[in-house]
């Protein structure tokens, strides 16, 4: 009984890890409500406002230079988790080439200094994953809900048989406190 409660419990540790990562791609704000769709397009405006303030860019280059896949995935389960995970990584690549091109480019051929370039980045990273994770939205909530459905049981089993060990454990007399 115990193996089936360690496998649960190996089972359902990989099965949290994979649904804190969907939980990361639904937009949220700072209190941790899930935000909307047009207070996402807000906030990522105000994000590029504030990149074109400090680099002297326009918004639409900075979206540019920013940009990845703009078609959101619509087939299967597994394939929409491919293309979050394909996504993910074509952000980092894009960021990174943002970055080298702020600290090589700079405004008007003047480069930023370190801190501005680290609020700039910063900036653009927050812009771009509200830009991944706006365009995911649906096929996130679809994932998470199957994650739930295949999560939950799992985890009941693993707390049922470790109780269920840890009962017949004690009713046979073995405990730490002899």
């Amino acid at each position: 009984m115990i193996g089936i409660g360690y496998a649960a419990i190996v089972i359902v540790c990989l099965s949290g890890v994979i649904g804190r990562y969907l939980y990361t791609r639904i937009p949220r704000s700072k209190s941790g409500v899930e935000l909307t769709r047009d207070q996402v397009a807000s906030e990522r405006q105000t994000l590029l406002g504030e990149i074109s303030v400090a680099t002297g860019f326009t918004p639409a280059e900075i979206d540019a230079r920013l940009a990845t896949d703009p078609v959101p995935h619509t087939g299967s389960m597994l394939a929409s988790f491919r293309s979050l995970l394909a996504q993910d990584v074509a952000r980092r690549r894009a960021l990174r080439r943002f970055r080298q091109f702020l600290a090589t480019h700079g405004t008007s051929g003047v480069t930023l200094n370190r801190t501005t370039l680290h609020q700039v980045s910063r900036l653009a990273s927050r812009e771009a994953a509200l830009t991944q994770q706006a365009r995911m939205l649906e096929a996130t909530h679809r994932i998470f809900k199957f994650w739930h459905v295949a999560h939950r049981p799992v985890a009941v089993t693993a707390l049922i048989t470790v109780v269920v060990h840890v009962a017949v454990v004690v009713a046979l007399g073995a405990t730490w406190f002899r």
